[in-house]
């Protein structure tokens, strides 16, 4: 079972790897952000829902930073250039 999951994994290109590790990581920091401090963390199904879309929101975010192309008509500038 692990030998088939660790052969779909590598069989991915590495622009979905690194998307698919992006879209976890910001994802699970923000629901144990949520849920860091039980005083104030709420389970009741409503809560799970709007913890659960606000977290999902935080991975497209992170996702698309990850992705986002970098802006074309800015002057680019050489390692080690001195500027």
């Amino acid at each position: 079972m692990i030998a088939k999951l660790k052969a779909a994994w590598g069989a991915l290109p590495h622009l979905v790897q690194a998307g698919v590790v992006t879209m976890a990581s910001a994802t699970g920091v923000s629901i144990v952000q949520a849920l860091s401090n039980p005083t104030t963390a709420c389970f009741t199904w409503p809560c799970i829902k709007h913890l659960l879309a606000g977290a999902i929101v935080a991975g497209a975010a992170a996702l698309r930073a990850f992705y986002m192309i970098p802006n074309i008509g800015a002057k680019a500038i050489a390692p080690n250039s001195g500027e």
